[in-house]
C-alpha cells in the first residue's frame, strides 16, 4: 500500500513539473513575459477585491479637429464608478484630466497642446486615455491618431471690439458690424502666433482675422468668438449672403446680388464658399445628398413646382427665395412653399 501511495505522489510531482514546463514554453512562443503558471495552485485562487473593481480601458472618439485644438468624447460613462477621473495623454504624457461628473454633463474633452507646446496646424498627434477610480487605474488606451486642420474657422459676434497691431501693442479699431464667419490664427498680445509656442510663455491671446471684411484685424479671445467646423462655417456664410438679398428684385435669368431669379439666388449663395451648383433648378435637384423636409438642415436647397422653383432653407422654419417680379426676394415661413407646388427634392449641398 505504501508503494502505491509513493508512486502516486511521484507521479503528481512529475505532472506538476511537466505542466510548468509546457506553460513556460507557451509563454516563450507567444513572446509574453509571463512567469510559469502553476495550475494546481491557481485553480482555487480566490478573486481579490482589486480584481473585482478593475477599471475598464476608456474608449474615446474624435468629435472635431481644428488647426489648434481637437475635441473628443468618452463612451460608456454609465459603467464607471462615480469617483472616476479620466486622464488624457499626448505622445504618452498626461496633459488633461476630467472627472466623470463633468463628462456626464458635457461629454466634450478639449485638447490643444502636447506636454509643452500648443498644437500646430497640419500636424499628427497621438491621443490616449486612462481611467482612475480610487487606487485602481485602467490600462492606457490604444492611440487615437489625429491630424490637425490647416486652418480654423471662427464665429465672431456683432459689436465685438476690433484691434490693430501698432508698435507691439493692440490699438482699438472699431467693432464688427454683424456676425462674422472668418478664418483666423491665435496670437499673443504682441501678435506672435501661438501655434507651436510653449504653453506657459505668454499671457492673454488674440485672434488675427485672415479673410473677409475684417482681414488683418484682431479680436480678443473671449466669449464673443467661438471655433467652428469647416462645414458649419461655410453654411453660415451661404445663409448670411442669401439673407442679405432679402428685399431685392426678382430678375428672370438674373445672377447678380439682390437681382436674380430663384436658382440664381441659391447658386450665388453657394459661390461664396467656392461651390458651384449651376444656374438651374433641375441640376440643383441632383447636387449634394438627398434629404427631406422632415430632416431639413440650414443651408439645404429645396426644389419644387415640378423642378421649376428653388428656395434656400435658412433655419428656424424659414426660407429665402426669389419669388417673382411682383414679390421679389423674400424671407418666409417654410409653410409658404405649399403655394409653389409639390416639393420635388431637398438637397444637402455640403
Amino acid at each position: 500500500m505504501m508503494v502505491i501511495f509513493s508512486n502516486i505522489k511521484n507521479f503528481s510531482i512529475k505532472l506538476k513539473k511537466a505542466v510548468a514546463v509546457m506553460c513556460t514554453a507557451a509563454a516563450m512562443i507567444s513572446g509574453a513575459a509571463y512567469a510559469p503558471v502553476n495550475v494546481f495552485e491557481n485553480a482555487a485562487a480566490p478573486i481579490t477585491a482589486e480584481a473585482a473593481v478593475a477599471v475598464t480601458v476608456p474608449k474615446i472618439s474624435v468629435k472635431y479637429v481644428f488647426s489648434n485644438m481637437a475635441t473628443f468624447q468618452v463612451s460608456g460613462l454609465s459603467s464607471y464608478p462615480s469617483n472616476t477621473v479620466f486622464k488624457f495623454y499626448v505622445a504618452g504624457i498626461e496633459v488633461k484630466s476630467y472627472p466623470i461628473s463633468y463628462l456626464k454633463k458635457c461629454n466634450v474633452v478639449c485638447i490643444d497642446r502636447d506636454s509643452k507646446n500648443y498644437f500646430k496646424p497640419g500636424t499628427y498627434y497621438s491621443i490616449r486615455a486612462s481611467a482612475v477610480s480610487g487606487s485602481t487605474k485602467s490600462r492606457i488606451s490604444e492611440p487615437t491618431m489625429i491630424k490637425t486642420a490647416a486652418s480654423t474657422d471662427y464665429r465672431i459676434n456683432a459689436k465685438t471690439p476690433l484691434y490693430t497691431l501698432s508698435g507691439g501693442k493692440m490699438i482699438s479699431s472699431g467693432s464688427t458690424d454683424v456676425m462674422a464667419y472668418v478664418k483666423g490664427i491665435l496670437t499673443t498680445a504682441k501678435g506672435v502666433k501661438i501655434a507651436g509656442l510653449a504653453s506657459k510663455s505668454y499671457t492673454g491671446s488674440y485672434l488675427l482675422i485672415n479673410d473677409g471684411a475684417y482681414k488683418g484685424k484682431y479680436v480678443k479671445v473671449n466669449s464673443s468668438i467661438a471655433r467652428m467646423t469647416v462645414r458649419d462655417a461655410k453654411i453660415k456664410k451661404v445663409v448670411q449672403y442669401a439673407v442679405g438679398m432679402n428685399g431685392g428684385r426678382y430678375v428672370w435669368g438674373g445672377a447678380s446680388y439682390r437681382a436674380c431669379d430663384c436658382s440664381g439666388l441659391t447658386m450665388l449663395s453657394y459661390q461664396q464658399v467656392g461651390v458651384d451648383i449651376t444656374h438651374s433648378c433641375y441640376i440643383q435637384a441632383q447636387k449634394g445628398k438627398a434629404s427631406s423636409l422632415g430632416n431639413i438642415k440650414e443651408g439645404d436647397v429645396i426644389i419644387c413646382n415640378n423642378y421649376g422653383h428653388a428656395a434656400l432653407y435658412i433655419g428656424n422654419g424659414k426660407i429665402i427665395h426669389a419669388m417673382n417680379s411682383y414679390y421679389g426676394i423674400q424671407i418666409q415661413d417654410i409653410s409658404k412653399l405649399s403655394y409653389c407646388g409639390a416639393v420635388n427634392a431637398v438637397r444637402t449641398i455640403i
